[in-house]
């Protein structure tokens, strides 16, 4: 793993010297792929890692609640959970959008794409995450942007939203063979990404489906290396087990029939009768 980290970020800091990127930060990926593709969909594994992939220059975006639904003035709501963060010495939060002013502003296809590309991490109040992806769409959901989840009501409100922002998350969409998660940057030490590489490692190892064995390879990268392999499994898909994918059943409503008295009948999916007494007959 080490001398997978080492050769990586050798490789990067050659390549920004060679094009003069005045110190910008570039994430490193770890992109894993699957012996089995797991049959999920938007399936979150969120990773918490030793060193944060924050920077001074990161820009945050926090979604939250309207404290009052039947005003249009979402105005109202902004000021509060800034005053709220301010209170709590919560330090590099860009900018903060209520439900309200998401509907309101950003209701359009292209709003809501050019949404998705204008920070680099996006927060949400607890309370509202359930409605949230609806409301932002599909290049988010593309884009593997779900924002992450916050306590706005926690006690120590600095310490939720230092929790939250040492996190990344990995999204399986059960679409394709491999899956990629942020887990360090090149601003990061060697050891520092080493670090966070193996916490993400071990994370994903107890978390996907059918477990570690389902690991094909282990990849890590940036946008300007190309992909670095730091683990290979020689293992067969065959010793891969998936869970079982529980299928809920809908059923037709019975109907009565003449070629049987007093009952009712029902198909079912298997193509089976199923044959139903009429409880006004008992």
């Amino acid at each position: 793993m080490q001398e997978g980290v080492k050769a990586l970020v050798e490789y990067v800091r050659k390549k920004e010297d060679s094009v003069s990127l005045l110190n910008e930060t570039h994430n490193i990926h770890l992109q894993l792929t699957f012996k089995k593709v797991p049959d999920v969909a938007n399936k979150i594994i969120r990773i918490h890692l030793p060193t944060s992939l924050q920077t001074d220059t990161r820009e945050v975006c926090l979604f939250v609640k309207d404290l009052d639904r039947k005003s249009r003035d979402y105005e109202v709501t902004v000021r509060h959970f800034r005053e709220l963060l301010d209170q709590h010495k919560v330090s590099g939060v860009s900018e903060i959008i209520s439900v309200k002013e998401l509907k309101i502003e950003y209701s359009t296809f292209e709003a809501k794409k050019n949404l998705s590309n204008m920070y680099d991490v996006y927060l949400a109040d607890e309370a509202i995450v359930g409605v949230l992806m609806p409301l932002l769409g599909k290049h988010f959901i593309r884009k593997k942007r779900h924002p992450i989840q916050v306590n706005l009501k926690a006690k120590d409100v600095k310490e939720e939203f230092d929790r939250a922002l040492s996190m990344t998350q990995c999204i399986l969409g059960g679409r394709g063979s491999t899956c990629t998660v942020p887990v360090a940057h090149s601003g990061m030490t060697e050891e520092q990404i080493s670090q966070n590489v193996i916490a993400a490692v071990k994370r994903l190892s107890e978390t996907i489906p059918g477990g570690a064995v389902n690991i094909r390879n282990l990849h890590i990268k940036t946008p300007l290396s190309p992909a670095i392999l730091v683990y290979v499994s020689l293992g067969s898909s065959d010793e891969v087990t998936l869970p079982v994918t529980k299928v809920v059943e809908t059923l037709d409503e019975p109907e009565d029939v003449t070629t049987v008295m007093g009952a009712k009948v029902r198909v079912l999916p298997s193509g089976e009768i199923q044959i139903i007494p009429d409880p006004k007959d008992d």
